[in-house]
């Protein structure tokens, strides 16, 4: 009712310094026409009214005209704000207040180019990934100034394609940039944000799946790799895997996934999918084998390497022979993603990553691994 709002417009007036509030014209009308006396409200403003906002333009003044550095008490300042901000924001009543003016506030468009407020903005956006006011500011930091990929959390960047796409492009060039072989430490911020959600996860791996069939786009599969390693990690290990037979285009030899898949989410392999694999790689005719590539991933050639010369690793004598053909055929066989069907017969003679020369290959991969067995022996 008119009366209850009324008396609720009448409790904010009554709060100190509530003359500031951004709300303060829809608090009075409220109380008007709820039948308040105009002079009681008038009272309440004016009574209530402290001013600390002035107080404190008005202390920073005195202590510059004693000598003090304009500068250094200029940051105090606004370093208490931000903590008050920080602490206190209700983004549900700043989106309303927000959406009620009609036209962006002239404040935000000045912490939008100051870069001090960016910050408190930057961290805001992430305690508040929802809030229409902190996806505008972002926007805006992102046409007038550029988005600070360091700054830029996941929460932030995956509510807002473009600024994704520009964290995303900003992190990958400060990666090529290095000027050294990429080790896992230096790949946090791109795992982090490849991995907040479902939906990231999907996009960069089809981006960079994408980026692989351009000219020296080849070593960005180890990337995917990495990023498919970090989800496991969280998780979501199995999902990943999906996602990546997906996009590997292996639905053509789903046993050969199945068994891949398996010992990739176990992260150890047994003789039921070992044996299944060595089967499919040998089958003949050769046009039938799966892909190499479907093997060449590290997560698989790593649980390979454990099980051919981790000793602490029970492997059955039989399937040995097999052990060390697979590991030596995951690591040698040549495969090239646009280049002819793998397996499939070409006009002249064997193609580059054809199975006969995949199994060349694999033969002189197996000597080297039976080699360096008989080394750590």
């Amino acid at each position: 009712s008119k009366a209850e709002k009324a008396e609720k417009a009448i409790e904010r007036l009554s709060k100190v310094d509530s003359v500031m509030e951004p709300k303060v014209f829809d608090d009075i009308k409220v109380c008007l026409q709820g039948g308040h006396d105009p002079a009681k409200v008038l009272e309440l403003l004016s009574d209530n009214y402290h001013g600390y906002a002035q107080m404190v333009n008005l202390l920073c003044e005195w202590h510059s005209f004693l000598g003090d550095d304009e500068k250094a008490l200029d940051k105090e300042v606004r370093g208490h704000l931000k903590t008050l901000i920080t602490r206190d924001l209700d983004s549900t009543t700043a989106d309303s207040v927000f959406a009620q003016a009609g036209s962006p506030p002239k404040w935000l468009e000045e912490m939008v180019l100051d870069p001090e407020w960016q910050d408190m903005l930057y961290e805001l956006s992430e305690a508040h990934p929802g809030s229409i006011l902190m996806a505008y500011a972002m926007e805006r930091i992102s046409e007038v100034r550029g988005v600070n990929a360091v700054k830029t959390g996941a929460e932030t960047a995956s509510s807002n394609l473009r600024i994704f796409d520009q964290v995303l492009r900003e992190t990958v060039q400060e990666l090529a940039a290095t000027g050294r072989e990429v080790a896992p430490e230096d790949l946090k911020d791109l795992k982090r944000l490849a991995c907040h959600n479902d939906h990231a996860f999907v996009y960069v791996l089809c981006l960079l799946k994408a980026l692989q069939q351009e000219p020296g786009g080849a070593g960005l599969a180890r990337l995917s790799q990495e990023i498919r390693a970090e989800a496991a990690a969280k998780g979501k290990g199995r999902q990943a895997e999906m996602y990546h037979q997906a996009m590997a285009e292996a639905g053509g030899h789903p046993d050969a996934c199945r068994a891949i898949g398996s010992m990739v989410c176990a992260n150890k392999t047994n003789p039921s999918d070992m044996n299944k694999l060595h089967d499919l790689y040998t089958a003949t005719p050769a046009h039938r084998r799966p892909p190499a590539s479907l093997v060449h991933r590290h997560d698989l050639l790593d649980i390979l390497v454990r099980a051919v010369f981790d000793p602490r690793v029970k492997v059955t004598p039989s399937l040995v022979p097999k052990y060390h053909w697979l590991l030596a055929y995951a690591s040698s066989a040549p495969s090239i993603p646009d280049g002819p069907a793998y397996g499939s017969p070409a006009d002249d003679g064997p193609a580059y990553g054809s199975p006969a020369e995949e199994e060349d290959g694999a033969g002189s991969g197996v000597a080297a691994v039976e080699d360096g067995e008989a080394f750590g022996e």
